[in-house]
């Protein structure tokens, strides 16, 4: 991705990585939805996209392995 954006005429000012932090989040969203009622749960699943389910699955795997990466970029403009 750096090399994209250097090539398009972009600067990296700030990179980071924060795929610990979205691990993170599904750790609490598990621990949240574990000490849920079943009422809330249901009302939960009935709310979201039923393909989100799997969608979530993959995309923490993905991230688990390495596969993907969460990363915050701030790029700036070269003038030339």
């Amino acid at each position: 991705m750096r090399a994209l954006l250097e090539n398009a005429g972009f600067a990296i000012v700030e990179e980071r990585d924060e795929t610990e932090e979205a691990l993170a989040w599904f750790a609490r969203i598990a621990a949240a939805n574990a000490s849920a009622s079943e009422e809330i749960k249901a009302r939960s699943a009935a709310q979201a996209d039923p393909r989100f389910l799997v969608m979530s699955k993959n995309h923490k795997a993905n991230l688990k392995s390495g596969a993907v990466a969460i990363l915050a970029v701030t790029a700036q403009k070269l003038l030339s």
